[in-house]
Order: C-alpha cells, then sequence, then structure tokens
C-alpha cells in the first residue's frame, strides 16, 4: 500500500546547482510560486519524426496549452495518440519542430541542450511509462539518482528513505529493482519523481501498474501536490484516472491535436 499522507513533512531536498536560468523559478521566488500563474505554455507547438523520409510520422500538432502552478491537469487519450510525445515537449526532453515553448514566460525552444538539462534538473520530476530504472541497482539508489553529483549526499539520503517509506517500502529499500514487483517498481519511479521536491511532476501512464486501491491513493497524492502549489500533469487513459474528478484541466488529444475535453 501507498502510504502517501503527510508527503509535506519530509524534508525539503536542497536545490540541485546548475543553470541559474530561469531565477523566476528558484524556489526562494515568491514571484512565480503564485497558484495560478502560468509557468509552462505551448504556442502551436508540434513535433514530426523523420520529417521529409518515408518514415515520416506527424506525432504532435498544432499544441496551444497554458499550464499553471496550483492545477493538475489530465491528458487522456489512446495508445499512439501522441500523450508521451506532448509531456516529452512540455518536460523540455525533446525539441518540437514547430511551434515554441515558454516556461516562467521565457523561450526555452532553442536554448544549448546543458540549459534545457539544468532546467530539467531544477524544476521537473519525472514519472516515465516504462519506468526506466536500472535494474541492477537498489529501489533506494534508483531514487538518490536525480540527486548525482550532490555535495549533501546524507540530507539527499535521508529524504530518499523517506519518501519510500511513505510508499510503503520501508523493507524494500536495499532491494534490486529486478527483485521488486511491478507495481513497487512503479512506487520507486514515483519517489524518484518527487526526491527533489519539484516544481512540476510530468507523469506518463503512472497508475499502468498499480492496483485499484493504490491508484486511488495516487490520485490523493495528486491533489496534495497541487495543494502545495505544484504544477501536475497526468497522460493516461487507465479509466479510473479518466474518470476521476479532481483535475483543473482535462485535455484530449487524437492523432497528436488536442482539444479540451467536456466535463
Amino acid at each position: 500500500m501507498i502510504r502517501f499522507g503527510d508527503l509535506r513533512t519530509a524534508p525539503a531536498a536542497p536545490r540541485t546547482q546548475g543553470t541559474t536560468f530561469p531565477k523566476l523559478v528558484d524556489a526562494g521566488s515568491s514571484r512565480v510560486l503564485v497558484p495560478g500563474t502560468v509557468l509552462i505554455s505551448t504556442d502551436r507547438v508540434g513535433k514530426i519524426f523523420s520529417p521529409r523520409h518515408d518514415t515520416e510520422v506527424t506525432a504532435v500538432s498544432g499544441v496551444t496549452l497554458r499550464l499553471a502552478l496550483g492545477r493538475a491537469y489530465l491528458l487522456r487519450g489512446a495508445s499512439g495518440s501522441g500523450k508521451t510525445t506532448l509531456l516529452s515537449l512540455i518536460g523540455c526532453m525533446v525539441r518540437p519542430t514547430e511551434g515554441r515553448i515558454r516556461v516562467a514566460g521565457r523561450e526555452v525552444t532553442r536554448l544549448p541542450e546543458d540549459d534545457l538539462a539544468g532546467l530539467r534538473r531544477r524544476i521537473f520530476g519525472f514519472v516515465f511509462q516504462s519506468h526506466h530504472l536500472i535494474r541492477r541497482l537498489s529501489a533506494l539508489k534508483n531514487v538518490m539518482l536525480p540527486g548525482v553529483p550532490r555535495t549533501d549526499a546524507d540530507g539527499f539520503e535521508n529524504r530518499a528513505r523517506t519518501l519510500l517509506t511513505k510508499f510503503g517500502l520501508e523493507n524494500r529499500v536495499h532491494t534490486s529493482v529486478r527483485r521488486l514487483s511491478g507495481g513497487e517498481q512503479q512506487r520507486v519511479a514515483i519517489a524518484r519523481a518527487l526526491v527533489n521536491d519539484p516544481l512540476v511532476v510530468v507523469a506518463d501512464e503512472p497508475t499502468a501498474h498499480l492496483d485499484s486501491r493504490t491508484t486511488f491513493e495516487f490520485l490523493d497524492l495528486t491533489a496534495e501536490l497541487r495543494d502545495r502549489g505544484k504544477l501536475v500533469i497526468i497522460a493516461s487513459h487507465d479509466p479510473q484516472l479518466c474518470d476521476a474528478d479532481g483535475f483543473d484541466g482535462i485535455f484530449e488529444i487524437r492523432d497528436g491535436r488536442v482539444r479540451e475535453a467536456a466535463r
């Protein structure tokens, strides 16, 4: 069982050193940490893979979104609809073929890769559809990966242990992830996404390996993160998520195009 409650009591993770862009999204700045402030925007964003080749695929086309702090958004659609690609664009993991992406009002579309990597480390936490855990490492070491390298290793390890305990994995801390069940691996992946106390949580099919009870507990976690002023973006075709209340915006994606869904 995931024990999501009272996450705010976990010791705060010191901020990762790296790029200073954008200063507005520093945890110490009150100018942007106001619920309702648009943190990420996309303007007519598109992504084409293998352009001008026989294998050309338009994964995302003409997407315009405004995503604010203190809000939780659901992006729903069938497999192959473009959800993962759009999340990757929002999370600054891939560059768009067309359109612009802004974070805290500044365009990031053409930033150097080092700056983008620093931005991702600074404000994003990612839950990937396929976990992307290192199977030979323990649950604890996987959760600590976003903090490598750090000068405060002891404090960071304590936070990682606290999260694993809250997620019901206190007896699996030193277990290799290859020995964990699919649901346990998913919980490790969620803990890893939160260990840096990110402003933005981007989750791709986060409940794919969770049972019904744990899925509802994940929804409770989403509500708590939103109430703490975080921006949460979830992509899913899980009926339990798609039919749930508690999202501030729900978007349908089909063939790479997005429209706001009727409630």
